[in-house]
Protein backbone atom coordinates (compact mmCIF):
# COMPACT_ATOMS: atom_id res chain seq x y z
CA UNK A 1 0.00 0.00 0.00
CA UNK A 2 2.81 2.18 1.12
CA UNK A 3 4.74 1.44 -2.43
CA UNK A 4 1.17 2.88 -4.51
CA UNK A 5 0.75 5.87 -2.39
CA UNK A 6 4.87 6.83 -3.41
CA UNK A 7 3.70 5.97 -7.20
CA UNK A 8 0.89 9.05 -6.60
CA UNK A 9 2.69 11.90 -6.61
CA UNK A 10 4.81 10.46 -9.98
CA UNK A 11 2.10 10.08 -12.35
CA UNK A 12 0.43 13.39 -11.21
CA UNK A 13 4.22 14.82 -12.50
CA UNK A 14 4.13 13.36 -15.56
CA UNK A 15 0.57 13.91 -16.11
CA UNK A 16 1.16 17.72 -15.56
CA UNK A 17 3.99 17.79 -17.69
CA UNK A 18 2.34 16.02 -20.73
CA UNK A 19 -0.35 18.57 -20.74
CA UNK A 20 1.91 21.33 -21.26
CA UNK A 21 1.44 22.97 -24.75
CA UNK A 22 5.13 22.48 -26.94
CA UNK A 23 6.17 26.03 -28.43
CA UNK A 24 8.58 24.24 -30.55
CA UNK A 25 5.71 22.36 -32.41
CA UNK A 26 3.88 25.49 -33.11
CA UNK A 27 3.95 25.35 -36.94
CA UNK A 28 4.93 29.05 -38.24
CA UNK A 29 2.31 30.54 -40.72
CA UNK A 30 -0.25 28.19 -38.96
CA UNK A 31 -2.84 30.86 -37.39
CA UNK A 32 -2.96 30.20 -33.46
CA UNK A 33 -5.55 30.59 -30.79
CA UNK A 34 -3.76 32.66 -28.02
CA UNK A 35 -5.96 31.53 -25.54
CA UNK A 36 -5.07 27.88 -25.79
CA UNK A 37 -1.59 28.96 -25.63
CA UNK A 38 -1.16 31.68 -23.14
CA UNK A 39 -3.10 32.24 -20.01
CA UNK A 40 -3.46 36.38 -18.25
CA UNK A 41 -1.84 37.49 -21.38
CA UNK A 42 -1.42 40.77 -22.65
CA UNK A 43 -0.72 42.43 -26.42
CA UNK A 44 2.90 43.95 -27.27
CA UNK A 45 5.30 44.51 -29.33
CA UNK A 46 8.64 43.42 -28.63
CA UNK A 47 11.20 45.52 -28.29
CA UNK A 48 14.09 43.91 -30.03
CA UNK A 49 12.20 43.13 -32.99
CA UNK A 50 9.41 45.22 -33.11
CA UNK A 51 7.30 42.14 -33.48
CA UNK A 52 3.50 42.77 -33.04
CA UNK A 53 3.01 39.54 -29.92
CA UNK A 54 1.33 38.14 -26.82
CA UNK A 55 3.24 38.31 -23.49
CA UNK A 56 2.90 36.87 -20.51
CA UNK A 57 4.79 36.20 -16.90
CA UNK A 58 2.64 32.47 -16.80
CA UNK A 59 4.71 29.99 -18.42
CA UNK A 60 4.05 26.93 -16.01
CA UNK A 61 1.57 25.39 -19.13
CA UNK A 62 4.74 26.09 -21.32
CA UNK A 63 7.76 23.54 -22.85
CA UNK A 64 9.90 24.01 -25.64
CA UNK A 65 11.01 20.63 -26.15
CA UNK A 66 12.17 18.55 -23.69
CA UNK A 67 12.62 21.74 -21.54
CA UNK A 68 9.56 22.61 -19.00
CA UNK A 69 9.07 26.27 -18.62
CA UNK A 70 7.89 28.02 -15.46
CA UNK A 71 7.29 31.19 -13.65
CA UNK A 72 9.97 32.43 -12.11
CA UNK A 73 11.02 35.68 -10.27
CA UNK A 74 14.77 36.69 -8.85
CA UNK A 75 14.54 37.89 -5.60
CA UNK A 76 15.02 41.09 -4.92
CA UNK A 77 15.29 41.46 -8.88
CA UNK A 78 14.46 44.58 -11.45
CA UNK A 79 11.32 43.76 -13.70
CA UNK A 80 13.69 42.52 -16.27
CA UNK A 81 14.66 39.44 -13.94
CA UNK A 82 11.25 37.66 -14.26
CA UNK A 83 10.73 35.00 -17.07
CA UNK A 84 8.49 36.07 -19.78
CA UNK A 85 7.08 35.05 -23.23
CA UNK A 86 6.33 37.04 -26.07
CA UNK A 87 4.68 35.13 -28.75
CA UNK A 88 5.21 36.54 -32.25
CA UNK A 89 1.99 37.55 -34.66
CA UNK A 90 1.85 38.71 -38.15
CA UNK A 91 -1.18 41.40 -36.75
CA UNK A 92 -4.12 40.65 -34.10
CA UNK A 93 -6.41 39.81 -36.18
CA UNK A 94 -5.10 36.72 -37.79
CA UNK A 95 -2.70 35.30 -35.29
CA UNK A 96 -0.32 33.85 -38.12
CA UNK A 97 2.58 32.47 -35.95
CA UNK A 98 6.01 33.64 -36.30
CA UNK A 99 7.90 32.50 -33.23
CA UNK A 100 8.42 33.24 -29.75
CA UNK A 101 11.18 34.69 -27.65
CA UNK A 102 11.93 34.08 -23.86
CA UNK A 103 13.85 35.60 -21.03
CA UNK A 104 14.74 33.29 -18.74
CA UNK A 105 16.48 33.45 -15.29
CA UNK A 106 19.11 31.51 -13.71
CA UNK A 107 19.36 27.26 -14.61
CA UNK A 108 16.04 27.10 -17.43
CA UNK A 109 18.30 29.27 -19.70
CA UNK A 110 20.84 26.39 -19.73
CA UNK A 111 18.49 23.69 -19.18
CA UNK A 112 16.98 25.12 -22.94
CA UNK A 113 21.03 25.39 -24.48
CA UNK A 114 21.95 22.01 -23.69
CA UNK A 115 18.77 20.85 -25.05
CA UNK A 116 19.19 23.24 -28.18
CA UNK A 117 22.43 22.02 -28.83
CA UNK A 118 21.48 18.35 -28.27
CA UNK A 119 18.73 19.00 -30.98
CA UNK A 120 20.23 20.93 -33.39
CA UNK A 121 23.61 20.71 -32.75
CA UNK A 122 26.70 22.90 -32.32
CA UNK A 123 25.76 26.68 -32.66
CA UNK A 124 27.98 29.24 -34.11
CA UNK A 125 29.22 30.78 -31.04
CA UNK A 126 29.94 34.52 -30.71
CA UNK A 127 30.63 36.78 -27.81
CA UNK A 128 31.04 40.46 -27.20
CA UNK A 129 32.30 41.88 -23.58
CA UNK A 130 29.19 41.05 -21.96
CA UNK A 131 27.39 38.12 -23.22
CA UNK A 132 27.53 35.00 -25.40
CA UNK A 133 25.33 34.18 -28.11
CA UNK A 134 24.59 30.97 -29.94
CA UNK A 135 23.07 31.06 -33.44
CA UNK A 136 21.18 28.09 -35.21
CA UNK A 137 20.39 28.17 -39.03
CA UNK A 138 17.60 25.50 -39.11
CA UNK A 139 15.51 24.22 -41.76
CA UNK A 140 12.51 26.35 -40.58
CA UNK A 141 14.04 28.87 -38.38
CA UNK A 142 16.36 31.07 -36.73
CA UNK A 143 17.49 30.11 -33.24
CA UNK A 144 19.33 32.48 -31.18
CA UNK A 145 19.90 32.15 -27.56
CA UNK A 146 21.91 34.99 -25.90
CA UNK A 147 23.01 34.51 -22.11
CA UNK A 148 24.51 37.55 -19.59
CA UNK A 149 25.05 38.03 -16.01
CA UNK A 150 22.80 40.38 -14.20
CA UNK A 151 22.79 41.65 -10.87
CA UNK A 152 19.66 41.97 -8.17
CA UNK A 153 19.17 44.96 -6.21
CA UNK A 154 21.30 43.72 -3.50
CA UNK A 155 24.14 43.20 -5.84
CA UNK A 156 23.51 39.47 -6.19
CA UNK A 157 24.74 38.12 -9.61
CA UNK A 158 22.28 35.55 -11.78
CA UNK A 159 22.32 34.13 -15.77
CA UNK A 160 20.00 35.92 -17.79
CA UNK A 161 19.02 34.37 -20.90
CA UNK A 162 16.92 35.43 -23.91
CA UNK A 163 15.51 33.35 -26.38
CA UNK A 164 14.52 33.91 -29.81
CA UNK A 165 12.79 30.64 -31.76
CA UNK A 166 12.06 32.51 -35.32
CA UNK A 167 10.59 31.66 -38.52
CA UNK A 168 13.39 31.89 -41.31
CA UNK A 169 13.60 34.54 -43.48
CA UNK A 170 11.56 37.04 -41.19
CA UNK A 171 12.82 40.54 -40.74
CA UNK A 172 12.60 43.28 -38.77
CA UNK A 173 8.91 44.24 -37.31
CA UNK A 174 7.78 41.27 -39.94
CA UNK A 175 8.75 43.81 -42.98
CA UNK A 176 7.48 42.79 -46.13
CA UNK A 177 10.49 45.43 -47.74
CA UNK A 178 13.37 43.80 -49.24
CA UNK A 179 15.67 47.03 -47.28
CA UNK A 180 14.50 46.24 -44.06
CA UNK A 181 17.20 44.10 -42.23
CA UNK A 182 16.34 40.55 -41.60
CA UNK A 183 16.65 39.24 -37.82
CA UNK A 184 20.12 37.46 -39.19
CA UNK A 185 21.14 40.76 -40.52
CA UNK A 186 20.95 42.36 -37.28
CA UNK A 187 22.20 39.31 -35.29
CA UNK A 188 25.46 39.29 -37.24
CA UNK A 189 25.59 43.00 -36.96
CA UNK A 190 25.59 43.10 -32.80
CA UNK A 191 27.43 40.11 -32.95
CA UNK A 192 30.31 40.05 -35.68
CA UNK A 193 31.82 36.65 -36.38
Amino acid sequence: MKKNILWIPLILMILSCSNRNDLEKIKFNSTIKIENTLSNYEKTTTSEYGFKSYTSVELDNLKFGDVSLNSFKVKDGYPYGENQIWVLVSEYSKNIFLGVELNLNNEKGTELLNYLKKIYGAPDIRKDPNSNAYFWDSKEAWIILKQKEEFNKKNQSYTQTTFSFLKKGIRVENSEDKNVFTILDTFNLTYPK
